[in-house]
């Protein structure tokens, strides 16, 4: 493992001093994560090199776990898709086991940094826990699970239990699986609004559906901030929509359920009031597209 000082950026903010080691391969940086409390790895560093420049971290050691190839896939395996946590964005939307989705599809065209897409990884997606990764909410609804390396052994927890974890005491994520559909019964949806010149959003929305003749079951409904900051479950508004009809009067009332159960932050880009609506509008959008496949048989 290369071991380099760390150049300072100049300008109002500029990275602290600290050293900088290179892995190469997970073993060991493993090592040196689990030796140093202070280290923390880095891979695209989108969100990580913002927040250590503002000091939200006090970091003495950054491991770049860039070069590890060994963890940048998309493949299936028997009945799940296996990412590695090191793939990038756009290396998850461009590999045609995740084509199926039209949340995937969703997601690429209404990512607006391809610059981000490109450098930004699964792995650190998760694990900043962030209401702005819209990567996460999809994941949630598709039932996610982790590849956790903690301690020096590795446990597999559900992601939508690791995201309400602290970054630094939950462990290294290695892999993200998810179950592959069998048949085309499986729906899964996505959408967001945010400003023109972000990428991050005021609220997002994945819907995942099952379709047993024209009645959808097995609903998970998942918002970027459906608990102050935190991607969730909207568990009641769930089951207003599960085993029924997506018609008018069905829409209506998950809609205002969830306008009762969604508690949504309010911060300097949006208050809480209109995130709530927002997502209320999202999910009559994501609920149409819904029906709309159903009717076209696309």
């Amino acid at each position: 493992m290369k071991t380099e000082s760390m150049p300072l950026i100049t300008g109002a903010l500029r990275l602290p001093s600290m050293n900088f080691r290179v892995a190469s391969t997970m073993d060991e940086a493993l090592t040196v994560l689990a030796k140093d409390p202070d280290a923390r790895p880095i891979a695209g560093g989108t969100n990580l090199v913002p927040r250590l420049m503002s000091r939200h971290f006090n970091v003495k050691t950054l491991v770049d776990l860039s070069d590890l190839n060994e963890c940048r896939y998309v493949r299936r395996d028997k009945d799940s898709i296996k990412i590695g946590a090191l793939t990038t964005l756009a290396e998850l939307v461009e590999s045609p086991y995740m084509q199926h989705f039209d949340a995937i599809k969703s997601f690429e065209r209404e990512f607006v940094s391809p610059p981000i897409m490109n450098l930004a990884t699964v792995g650190g997606s998760i694990a900043l826990g962030d209401y702005a990764q819209d990567i996460v909410v999809i994941l949630e609804s598709l039932g996610a699970k982790l590849k956790v390396s903690k301690n020096n052994e590795y446990e597999i927890v559900l992601l939508d239990s690791r995201i309400r974890s602290p970054i630094k005491t939950s462990g290294l994520i290695i892999e993200v699986d998810f179950p592959f559909p069998r048949d085309n019964n499986l729906l899964c949806f996505f959408d967001k609004l945010n400003p023109s010149v972000s990428r991050i959003p005021y609220a997002s929305l994945a819907l995942k559906t099952e379709l047993e003749r024209d009645v959808f079951t097995d609903v998970t409904l998942v918002a970027n901030c459906a608990k102050g900051t935190t991607p969730d479950r909207l568990f009641e508004t769930e089951n207003v929509l599960t085993n029924s009809k997506f018609e008018k009067g069905v829409i209506a009332n998950a809609v205002a359920k969830l306008e009762e159960e969604a508690e949504p932050h309010s911060d300097f880009l949006a208050p809480g009031w209109y995130r709530k609506r927002a997502l209320g509008a999202l999910l009559r959008k994501v609920s149409s597209r819904a029906v709309e496949k159903v009717i076209s048989g696309v």
